[in-house]
């Protein structure tokens, strides 16, 4: 049994689990993000031991660089048809030099498309770092990787690219688990990296959702993609097949939509000279159309927007 980093890190017992991210809109899975843990039984199994010993052991580099190689070769092993979300701090991406490129040529290495990758930034909040963290991530945009932000704490500073999530803050089932407020910053925040400067259109991961009250909330709030166990549970292999479909409110009012933009379902634009029955069909068609008619819903009442 390894009760220490360095044997955990010696002994390459580092293990990735994974937990899908589910499509809002389609109930398909988006992405898996990897989850590391320590040797099984072992004292340092659960990621907040195992870190808590590699900083203070000055041993965090080389803890996410076996965390990393293992969720990308776990990735490739199972060849997992879906986007790779990988947990990196703070502290690696200010202090490690030449992190993007050592990423990006260990993927390719294991056979991983960098394009896949989507880099979370876990456990900031320092603002004095942020500036500093726009520039290092950077270059792992300009080689094609995504960056997600970890709740909303840097989406309130107008410092963050890319996607964000909505991390629970409660186990209740209680209406106000997230506040819709959260998810309109994060909306109009803006992304210091782009080259207009303006609003990201980011996309918002709503996590932690562990019940069918919890689902329906965020749904109605817009999210565009969800986690949690309610969804499905880290594991080894994870199934990203065709997800059930995803339970609607039963209030169709749309009133806890954020925008106007959430309550529309758009469908392809098609020439004035259509026949009406291939317009029917061709909105029937629509996923959450077709979802919103198998249940005897008006699909007009209440539709997400697609991305």
């Amino acid at each position: 049994m390894s009760n220490s980093v360095e044997s955990v890190l010696s002994g390459g017992s580092v293990r990735t689990l994974f937990q899908p991210i589910i499509d809002g809109f389609s109930g398909t899975v988006f992405a898996v993000e990897a989850l590391s843990r320590g040797p099984v039984g072992s004292p340092l199994e659960l990621p907040l031991e195992l870190f808590r010993e590699a900083v203070a052991h000055k041993r965090l580099e080389d803890l996410e660089r076996a965390c990393i190689t293992s969720a990308l070769r776990s990735f490739a092993d199972l060849a997992l048809d879906c986007r790779l979300f990988i947990n990196v701090s703070p502290q690696s991406l200010l202090s490690w030099a030449g992190f993007a490129e050592w990423l990006v040529t260990r993927a390719r290495e294991l056979r991983v498309d960098p394009h896949l990758l989507v880099i979370e930034v876990t456990e900031h909040g320092n603002q004095s770092h942020d500036a500093q963290l726009a520039e290092a991530v950077r270059p792992l945009r300009a080689l094609g990787c995504e960056i997600a932000i970890d709740d909303l704490a840097w989406a309130r500073r107008g410092s963050s690219p890319g996607r964000r999530s909505v991390r629970s803050s409660s186990r209740s089932t209680g209406t106000s688990w997230v506040a819709p407020s959260r998810i309109r910053c994060a909306r109009r925040s803006c992304d210091p990296l782009s080259i207009s400067g303006g609003p990201t259109g980011s996309q918002i991961i709503a996590e932690g959702v562990e019940n069918p009250g919890q689902l329906n909330l965020v749904m109605d709030l817009g999210v565009d993609y969800v986690q949690g166990f309610l969804l499905g549970r880290p594991e080894s292999r994870p199934s990203v097949g065709e997800q059930p479909p995803l339970p609607l409110p039963d209030d169709d009012s749309g009133l806890h939509a954020d925008c106007a933009e959430h309550l529309a379902t758009p469908v392809p634009a098609v020439p004035q000279t259509t026949a009406v029955a291939l317009v029917v069909r061709n909105v029937s068609a629509q996923p959450r159309v077709a979802r919103d008619r198998g249940r005897g819903r008006n699909p007009t009442s209440r539709a997400r927007s697609a991305r």
